[in-house]
């Protein structure tokens, strides 16, 4: 254990009663001992590995990802010596696949209820990265929100956040954020912020053409019919240009 943080574990143990645990940019994980002493009084913890945005910093100096300061052996363990801790944001890593163990050990907190990953995709420094389309985010989102919700011991979560691109400098992606949760009936509501993306710089983006999105649809629609009220000369009837929704459409909103 390395001077520094021997230090840092002395100082956080001499600390009595803590609720919030905050970490910020950690290089090395902190020893055991230290969430074994803050296991019965912490219910917020928030751990962030990532937070420098050069898309550089996730390598090694042969190349390959540099690994997360928390393991998920690391989570597995603070999750049985902090068991009453209700919320957690972590910054998390995908590489190749989704971090199964890692998900697993974050669903094992028993009485956690709100959590949010600050996502970062990375690569080896020699593979070639494929485009990053929302089409493939949002499943790549549900599968990671399923797997969740669907692994959660003791009390179900009430809402998972998810945030893409907030880690880039690359313009890879617009900075998106992912609300989940489920309904009354069990199905699995993934809503986005999309309508607030740049449509000028991440137009690739949003509308890739493998997987046209239905926003981009919903705009060509609207572009008709403003296309078709101008003719007309209805041009001020801009509240019509989505229609109205239908009521099957507004009770499952209200869901």
């Amino acid at each position: 254990m390395s001077r520094v943080v021997f230090a840092l574990s002395a100082f956080i143990q001499s600390l009595g009663g803590l609720i919030d645990f905050e970490m910020v940019n950690p290089m090395l994980a902190l020893p055991q001992t230290v969430f074994g002493h803050l296991g019965p009084s912490l219910k917020r913890l928030c751990y962030h590995g990532l937070q420098c945005p050069h898309t550089m910093i996730p390598h090694n100096h042969d190349g390959s990802v540099r690994p997360f300061p928390l393991s998920a052996p690391d989570v597995q363990s603070i999750s049985d010596f902090c068991p009453g801790v209700t919320s957690v944001t972590l910054d998390m890593l995908i590489v190749h696949d989704l971090p199964y163990a890692f998900l697993s050990a974050l669903a094992n907190f028993p009485n956690l209820r709100s959590l949010s990953l600050h996502v970062k995709t990375a690569k080896t420094r020699d593979e070639v990265a494929p485009p990053n389309y929302f089409s493939r985010d949002i499943k790549m989102v549900t599968a990671l929100a399923q797997y969740l919700f669907d692994s959660k011991r003791g009390c179900p979560f009430k809402q998972i956040d998810i945030m893409l691109g907030f880690y880039s400098n690359t313009r890879e992606r617009p900075e998106m954020h992912y609300s989940c949760h489920k309904t009354q009936e069990g199905e699995l509501v993934v809503e986005d912020n999309r309508v607030d993306a740049d449509t000028y710089w991440f137009r690739a983006y949003l509308f890739d053409e493998e997987d046209v999105d239905e926003w981009e649809t919903a705009i060509a629609e609207a572009d008709h019919r403003m296309a078709l009220s101008n003719d007309d000369g209805d041009g001020d009837e801009l509240t019509s240009l989505f229609g109205s929704p239908s009521p099957s459409e507004n009770e499952e909103e209200c869901s």
